[in-house]
C-alpha cells in the first residue's frame, strides 16, 4: 500500500507541473512582449494574459501551502537555504503583476516604457530563478546534521542550477510564443511564431547538457532506474514530446507543438522527482544529512486531513480554471475595457 507520504510527494508534484504549465506561459508571453511594435500589439499581448494570470498563480500558491503542511521541515530547510533568491523572487512578481496593472493607468511614454520594460524583465527572471532553485535542490544543498543550510547565496549559483534555470527559460519562452500563437494574428502571430524553432532548439540543447552533467557528474540522481526499470518510461516519455515539439515546430503544427511542450513541462518535472525520491531534500557532502519525505513528513492524522481538503480544494481550482480559460479562448479583442 501506498504510503501518504508518497501521495503527498507526488500531489506536491502535479501542483507544480500544472503551475509551471500555466504560469509558463504567462513568463513566455512576457519574454516575447518586446515582438511587438506597436501600441495595439502589446496591448494584445498584455491582455492574452491579464484574465487568466493571476489566477493561474493560485497552484503556486497551493503547491507551496501543501509543502509547508505535508514536509514543514523541507519547507523550512528550503526557504531557509533560499530566502535571499525567494525574496528576489516574490520582489519579481509583484513587479510583473504591477508592471502590468499600472502600464496603461497614465497616457505618457516615458510611464510606459518603464513599466514595460519591468514586465519584460520580470518574466524573464522569474523562471530563471526557479529554475535555479529547482537545480539546487536536484543537485543536492550544504546541510548539516540539523539540516541548516551552511553555504551561502552565491553558492546557490552553481553551474547545474543555473543550467536548469535557463533550461527553465528556454521552454517557457517556446511554451509561451505557442500560446501566443492562439491568441495573436496577422502580422504579430508570425513574429511570434519565429521564436518556437530557435527557442525549442536552445530547450533542446540546454537539455542535453543536463543530461550529461547527471550521467558524468551525478549519479545519485539516476539511482532509481537500476532498481525501477519500469520509471524509464518517463524519460521516454518526455524524450518523445521533445521530438514531437521539434518537428512540429518546424512543420507549423502548433496544436501538436503546445501539447508536446505541456507534457514536456510534465515530463521535466516528473524526471526531477525520480531523481530525488525518496529524499526530498538531498544534502552534500553528507548523504546521511539528507531529508527524506518520511522523515520531513507531518503527522499521520495531519495528512490524512489534507488529503479530504486537497480532494474537496482542488477541484475547485480545476474547475475555475477551466471556466476562466474556456471564457477567454480564441483570438484577442481589445475593446474600451481591456488594458
Amino acid at each position: 500500500m501506498i504510503s501518504l507520504s508518497i501521495i503527498w510527494f507526488l500531489l506536491i508534484g502535479i501542483l507544480f507541473a500544472v503551475y509551471s504549465i500555466l504560469d509558463g506561459y504567462d513568463f513566455g508571453a512576457g519574454m516575447l512582449f518586446f515582438r511587438a511594435k506597436n501600441e495595439n500589439e502589446k496591448r494584445l499581448i498584455i491582455n492574452s494574459i491579464a484574465p487568466v494570470w493571476d489566477g493561474n498563480e493560485v497552484w503556486l500558491v497551493t503547491a507551496g501551502g501543501a509543502l509547508f503542511a505535508a514536509f514543514p521541515e523541507a519547507y523550512a530547510t528550503i526557504f531557509s537555504a533560499f530566502y535571499e533568491a525567494f525574496v528576489i523572487f516574490l520582489f519579481v512578481l509583484i513587479l510583473r503583476a504591477t508592471s502590468i496593472e499600472f502600464r496603461s493607468k497614465v497616457e505618457n511614454a516615458k510611464w510606459k516604457i518603464i513599466w514595460e520594460k519591468s514586465f519584460m524583465i520580470s518574466s524573464y527572471l522569474a523562471p530563471l530563478l526557479l529554475g535555479i532553485a529547482f537545480g539546487n535542490v536536484l543537485w543536492g544543498l550544504q546541510l548539516d546534521s540539523t539540516h541548516e543550510y551552511r553555504g551561502t547565496f552565491i553558492g546557490l549559483l552553481g553551474p547545474f542550477p543555473l543550467m536548469v534555470g535557463l533550461t527553465t527559460v528556454a521552454l517557457f519562452y517556446c511554451h509561451g510564443a505557442l500560446y501566443l500563437s492562439f491568441k495573436t494574428s496577422e502580422e504579430l502571430r508570425d513574429r511570434i511564431l519565429r521564436c518556437v524553432r530557435g527557442s525549442s532548439f536552445a530547450f533542446a540543447i540546454f537539455f542535453v547538457f543536463l543530461s550529461v552533467s547527471v550521467f558524468f557528474a551525478n549519479q545519485r540522481m539516476l539511482r532509481n532506474y537500476s532498481e525501477y526499470s519500469w520509471l524509464y518510461i518517463v524519460p521516454v516519455v518526455t524524450v518523445s514530446s521533445l521530438a514531437a515539439l521539434l518537428f512540429a515546430s518546424f512543420k507549423g503544427k502548433y496544436i501538436l507543438a503546445i501539447s508536446a511542450s505541456s507534457i514536456l513541462i510534465i515530463g521535466m518535472i516528473a524526471l526531477g522527482g525520480i531523481s530525488l525520491f525518496p529524499e526530498i531534500v538531498p544534502a552534500l557532502p553528507e548523504s546521511s544529512n539528507s531529508l527524506t519525505i518520511f522523515f520531513a513528513a507531518s503527522s499521520k492524522r495531519t495528512l490524512e486531513i489534507m488529503l479530504w481538503i486537497a480532494g474537496a480544494g482542488i477541484p475547485l481550482v480545476v474547475i475555475y480554471t477551466y471556466y476562466v480559460h474556456r471564457i477567454f479562448r480564441g483570438v484577442v479583442k481589445i475593446d474600451e475595457t481591456s488594458y
